[in-house]
């Protein structure tokens, strides 16, 4: 089975070789450009994103570097900021990293050899034709099992790809030890791991960091109170025809999985950043932080302490801490997908930047992995903490698209739409967690203790107010509670709303459905 990308030359020759160049620096030329910029204040950041251009980062001393799409340079000249073109921008990128074709044949090849715990799937077709490969690897990944869903998404910039190579490397090792190592064997036993090693495949062929319409897809997604002001379980649906092609697919995608834990890969810096990038009304170089900041500051340790030069990597003019920084104290950008995965679905992602270097010499790439191994094993290792378990209607047992709320964190999480499985992300703590359906009274679990490393189980039954589980809600059923608080033995579950006793809320909770609330 191949693993090195080294064992995959591009071997062009004759006339095909003339053509295939002269077409990769025309597409290079007019698809795009990188300045050096000097910027002020952190302000400058805002504007230059404001104008329709990229910020790739910002170098210590000050001067962001910018990419400026096809046609958009004027856009520049017109914010007054001392600009450079980067001369040595138009290459390619290093020779010994595996073509589009070899990561197709690669992962064709992988579906092959190890049918048992792998399923591979088209998310659809990029704005050039080319498929947006997903590969999921658990045991038995046919059927929807009870175990959270997790996943790794890369190289959304074309000319980043270093996280290309981290994810081929990363099925390898999980697929060539599954079932000798007990720890790789645990991780697929209970875990849906999925892996998007490639995003963005135009822009990946032809070395540039836009897609083939010369958008950035890390600013594509759905904004917060422009495009979307609620969620997908609240009945904000998006209209996700105008949007890229391959950010249509992932969403489309994300949308079916209910995704628990997520990271996107890139290159251009050593750190994980994490959300907000957009904390919409909080400026540039300023913290935006979630209402699960210290769960998203765990989880990004994670990933910095296992990585040997990431946790070592501390700014305080860019807000880098031990490798780790909010998105927005770096510097804000909108419409990023881990913003809209957290905003819109709940699901935890951050950004991992593994590489100063764009795309580092194939030779490097070993020492990378050495690098990232433990690290991508580690943060996925993070969904094994909070709490879990299925929803399901009372009377019928069949599964229900719920909600997820903990108490004092606005922030909620939600149910698989199909089994009703849900996996709520929590820090070691004692929490309150509410649970509720349109058509259900509200079912809240008290003091849902958290551990290290560890999920609490709790199958929930929520009820409509139907006690005796006749198919009606009426007078027998309120008689019921009342009977209940008096102290008869009923052979039904009066207790509605969770409270571990039935007492008068439970009464009023179904007098309420009897009445039609």
């Amino acid at each position: 089975m191949p693993s090195h990308p080294t064992q995959y030359p591009i071997r062009l020759t004759g006339f095909l070789c003339v053509w295939m160049l002269c077409l990769f620096v025309c597409t290079r030329v007019s698809a795009e450009a990188a300045y050096l910029v000097t910027i002020s204040e952190r302000e400058d950041i805002s504007r230059i994103e404001a104008a329709g251009l990229s910020v790739d980062r910002i170098k210590p001393d000050g001067v962001a570097v910018v990419y400026v799409p096809e046609g958009r340079l004027k856009q520049l000249e017109s914010l007054g900021l001392p600009y450079e073109l980067v001369p040595d921008y138009l290459t390619k990128a290093p020779s010994g990293y595996r073509s589009y074709s070899a990561i197709t044949a690669d992962l064709q090849q992988y579906a092959v050899l190890y049918p048992d715990i792998t399923r591979l799937i088209s998310l659809g077709q990029s704005v050039q034709g080319r498929e947006l490969w997903a590969i999921l690897i658990t045991t038995e990944p046919e059927l929807l099992q009870d175990k959270p869903a997790v996943k790794y998404v890369s190289t959304m910039h074309g000319d980043e790809p270093l996280g290309t190579e981290m994810c081929m490397f990363f099925i390898d090792l999980l697929l060539d030890e599954y079932g000798s190592n007990s720890r790789i064997t645990r991780l697929l036993d209970n875990t849906y791991v999925w892996v998007v090693p490639l995003m963005n495949p135009d822009g990946y062929e032809t070395y540039v960091r836009f897609n083939a319409n010369n958008v950035d897809l890390n600013r594509a997604f759905p904004q917060y109170l422009i495009d979307f002001t609620a969620d997908w379980y609240h009945d904000e649906f998006l209209n996700i025809e105008v949007l890229e092609p391959e950010v249509r697919h992932i969403i489309s995608w994300s949308l079916e999985h209910a995704f628990v834990l997520s990271a996107n890969i890139h290159t251009g810096e050593v750190v994980v950043n994490y959300p907000y990038d957009d904390g919409v009304t909080i400026p540039s170089g300023t913290a935006a932080p979630t209402p699960d900041e210290n769960l998203f500051r765990e989880l990004s340790r994670r990933y910095a302490d296992h990585h040997p030069i990431m946790a070592n990597n501390t700014s305080l003019l860019l807000g880098f801490n031990r490798g780790i920084v909010n998105g927005s104290r770096w510097y804000r950008i909108t419409g990023s997908m881990q913003d809209w995965h957290y905003r819109y679905l709940g699901c935890k992602e951050v950004t991992l930047e593994l590489s100063v270097t764009k795309a580092p010499l194939a030779s490097q790439l070993p020492t990378h992995w050495e690098y990232n191994a433990e690290a991508m094993l580690s943060y996925l290792e993070g969904v094994y903490q909070g709490v879990n378990g299925t929803t399901t209607d009372r009377r019928s047992g069949d599964s229900i698209w719920a909600q997820v709320a903990v108490a004092d964190n606005t922030r909620t999480a939600y149910t698989h739409p199909e089994t009703g499985y849900y996996h709520r992300l929590l820090q070691p703590g004692i929490y309150s967690v509410e649970f509720s359906a349109p058509g259900y009274i509200p079912y809240t679990l008290n003091d849902v203790t958290v551990t290290t490393d560890t999920t609490t189980r709790n199958d929930i039954t929520l009820s409509d107010g139907d006690i005796n589980l006749d198919g009606r809600v009426d007078a027998v059923d309120i008689q019921l509670v009342v009977n209940a608080i008096l102290g008869y033995v009923i052979p039904y579950d009066a207790d509605v709303d969770g409270g571990g006793g039935v007492s008068a809320t439970d009464l009023q909770s179904v007098i309420n459905k009897v009445l039609g609330y």
